[in-house]
Parts: structure tokens; sequence; C-alpha cells
């Protein structure tokens, strides 16, 4: 989660210094355009290079966006596993106590328990997995920054 957190906050570090080299670029284009006499060569690449600021700005923006979407869902899912979880370990728990005080039944509570059991594991192990699948989605998204990132820098 927080491994999220700090790629949104990248994300966002980067949609900034993007934004704020589209206004550098404004405030070029006023300076060099007073001073140069092929005006309208200026002008044509001032446009080429806005128009390719606002193209990285939007995809840095859809890239934040999906990031955030992927971190919100992993919340809820988080939760609602986590829930889960609760819910059949207190199950565990008190069919262990019936268990325990010799109860009738004790061999129907033993298997409830047993069932219990696996289904915990079973809801342990898919989280583990969703968790480790979210992890590798986040690294892909990361990747796409740095590169989309590398460009702008050569640029």
């Amino acid at each position: 989660m927080d491994s999220l957190s700090q790629e949104n906050v990248s994300l966002k570090s980067v949609i900034e210094e993007l934004e704020n080299q589209v206004s550098s670029s404004r405030s070029t284009k006023s300076n060099i355009y007073s001073n140069s006499s092929d005006q309208s060569e200026i002008v044509a690449a001032y446009k080429k290079e806005n128009h390719s600021l606002k193209d990285e700005l939007k995809q840095a923006k859809l890239l934040l966006n999906e990031a955030e979407k992927q971190r919100q869902e992993m919340i809820d899912r988080r939760k609602e596993e986590s829930g889960k979880i609760v819910k059949l370990t207190e199950m565990k728990s008190l069919l262990q106590q019936q268990v325990n005080t010799g109860g009738a039944g004790s061999s129907v509570a033993e298997k409830q328990v047993k069932s219990v059991e696996a289904r915990l594991k079973v809801t342990e192990d898919r989280l583990h997995s969703e968790r480790a699948d979210r992890a590798g989605k986040l690294s892909e998204v990361e990747d796409k920054l740095i590169n989309e990132n590398a460009k702008l820098q050569v640029k």
C-alpha cells in the first residue's frame, strides 16, 4: 500500500513537472518570438514542442488515474479478504471450543473445524496471490512511467 502511495506521489510529481515545462515553453515562446527574425519557424517549433508536452502530460495523467484505480481496488479487496479471514478465524475458535468441551457431535465439530481451516488457508493463499499480482501490475505501470519520463527528458 505504501508503494502505491509513493507511486502516486511520484506520478503527481511528474505531472507537475510536465505542467511546469508547458508553462516554461509558453514564456520562452514570448521571449524568442520578439527577438527572432524567423518567427514562423520558431512558432512552428513551439507548437510542436507544446503539443508534445501536452501529450506527455495527458499520458502521465492517464497512468496516474490507472494507478489510483488499482490502488483503490487493492484496498477494497484487502478489506474484503481481511473480513473473511476474521470471520473464519472466529468460526474456527468457536468450533474448537466445542471440540474442547466435548459437546455432543464433537466429530461433526472436528470436521467443521477442518473445513473452516481449509477455507481459511484458501482465502489467505488467494489474498497473497492477489497481492503478488498487484505488485506485478504496479511494476508494469512504474516501468511505463520511467520510459515515458526518459522519453520526455530525451526530447
